[in-house]
């Protein structure tokens, strides 16, 4: 990560902690030591392991986002796309973006956001 992106830093610390309370939730649910005397209850539990374990995964995939936003290669990637552009971009800056992976939650990552140059009249 370099050195420059103090808020995606800031992120990966808050996704980190996140991880790791969600990781202590899944050994809670381990060392549990729960029996399921019917259908319904292996259900419950079923769904209790999916709940955790989903936490979990959505949590793990947003760290790696934004460990790529944040990579040197992916940086210069957008440099080049914003640079290909017809019409010019301005760089605003890094924005918190809310995504939905397919597994666990809405996490938040820092991303930065480009718009279109305003035309000087």
């Amino acid at each position: 990560m370099q050195e420059g992106n103090p808020v995606g830093k800031e992120q990966i610390i808050i996704i980190e902690e996140q991880i790791k309370e969600a990781l202590k939730e899944v050994e809670l649910l381990i060392e549990k030591k729960s029996i399921a005397k019917d259908a319904s209850g292996l259900e419950a539990m079923e769904r209790e392991i999916i709940r955790v374990t989903d936490r979990l995964a959505g949590l793990i995939v947003a760290q790696k986002i934004q460990l790529s936003i944040d990579s040197a290669e992916l940086k210069e990637e957008a440099s080049q796309l914003v640079n290909s552009l017809p019409k010019k971009m301005k760089n605003q800056g890094p924005r918190e973006v809310e995504i939905q992976p397919s597994r666990g939650g809405p996490v938040k990552v820092v991303a930065n956001y480009f718009s279109q140059k305003s035309k000087k009249k």
